[in-house]
């Protein structure tokens, strides 16, 4: 059961991604500042008081970012003021800044240090620290803490391993995970709603810590679960590096090679239609025709591996052409944020795949589509370049 949850998440988490990107809906308009005033600020002196009006002072004075940020490195440090929303693909990610607009991160180690998200936060990672303020928390880890003092408005939904909290949940909290605690040091977490959980037993809810309904579902909750989340996580990352080592291996071999893909599937793409199923089709008959004669074999050999290199690439050959179309139809003109959409664009073909009945559907597609597009870019070479050289 938590393992179907668990796919369910990573799909609706990739698919968000990808309509956000897409429509940019979420991000706050240009006009609306931060919210500041609403994050609640726990005092305990004086002393305190002056250091959260220094703070409050420096934010105020501190340049803004008026636009969707993207980051992508081994180690990311968020620390700005953000107008919209941020997507980071990370190991490690140490946030400290505030957000107006919703958050995505991809990582293996997040924290969250005093930040604060006016929208929704969505994190897979393999551990998760969130000393922060978020609308609603959508998480799937292997571990999850949220101190006092931090929390949610809204609600949080919770896939893993192990979750602790002593913070604050303005709604409800929905959790699947082998060992829950609501206390720690003195501290009790405080659910303003209901609190349904899915675990191997029953826990002890602290007293006056759920004001609504809370609900128990027995569930076997094991370590190979959270096994394979991580195993989801490295599949993904390994889709989104397939991509980008083709994409840089493609601009290497004919700079052009990546726009011709793109005009391919958007001028040509009936032809490549025809062209992917007659390949699909006719180049494992001709294979078995050439292994049954003596002398077709090693032919037939070399046809296998250009047949079975072919069906390897069509994935994030169609995942570059239409981060391509994508780069156009917005006139960007940035090399980073183009890799960037093409990861996202990764990520979000990877995740469909998964989906039952619809998934298997979308694979045979692309298969058909990349391996058309392909191989009408194979026959039209010359034409490129050609192209290349009047140029």
């Amino acid at each position: 059961m938590l393992k179907n949850k668990t796919k369910l998440f990573i799909i609706l988490f990739t698919t968000l991604i990808l309509i956000s990107n897409f429509t940019f809906t979420f991000a706050v308009a240009e006009d609306e500042e931060l919210i500041l005033d609403e994050i609640p600020v726990v005092t305990t002196s004086e002393e305190d008081s002056h250091d959260h009006e220094d703070e409050a002072y420096d934010l105020a004075n501190e340049e803004i970012y008026e636009n969707d940020l993207y980051l992508f490195d081994a180690d990311v440090t968020m620390d700005k003021l953000v107008n919209g929303n941020v997507y980071i693909f990370a190991n490690t990610v140490k946030m400290t800044g505030q957000v107006a607009g919703n958050v995505y991160i991809f990582a293996n180690k997040v924290i969250l240090e005093n930040s604060f998200i006016q929208g929704s936060a969505y994190i897979a990672a393999n551990e998760i620290f969130f000393e922060g303020v978020a609308t609603d928390l959508y998480a799937t880890c292997r571990r999850l803490e949220i101190p006092a003092n931090f929390g949610v408005y809204r609600d949080i939904k919770f896939s893993g391993y192990e979750l602790d909290i002593t913070g604050t949940i303005g709604r409800n909290l929905t959790a699947s995970s082998k060992t829950i605690s609501l206390e720690k040091d003195g501290n009790t977490a405080n659910i303003m709603g209901d609190f349904e959980y899915y675990s191997n037993s029953e826990i002890n809810v602290p007293e006056g810590s759920v004001q609504g309904e809370t609900k128990f579902s027995k569930t076997e909750v094991s370590d190979s679960n959270t096994k394979n989340v991580q195993n989801y996580i490295f599949q993904a990352i390994t889709a989104i590096v397939t991509t980008l080592l083709i994409y840089g291996m493609l601009l290497l071999i004919c700079k052009k090679s990546n726009e011709n893909f793109a005009n391919t599937l958007s001028k040509k793409w009936l032809k490549s239609l025809l062209a992917g199923l007659l390949a699909l089709i006719v180049l494992p008959i001709a294979i078995v025709i050439l292994m049954i004669t003596f002398v077709g074999v090693p032919f037939a050999l070399l046809l296998l591996t250009i047949y079975l290199l072919l069906i390897f690439i069509t994935t994030p050959i169609m995942n570059i052409a239409t981060s391509k179309l994508i780069s156009n139809k917005l006139k960007l003109d940035n090399k980073l944020v183009e890799v960037l959409i093409l990861a996202l664009i990764s990520l979000v073909v990877w995740a469909i795949k998964l989906i039952p009945v619809i998934g298997p559907i979308i694979s045979l597609l692309i298969l058909i589509f990349g391996l058309g597009i392909t191989v009408v870019k194979l026959f039209s070479k010359k034409e490129d370049i050609k192209t290349e050289i009047k140029e």
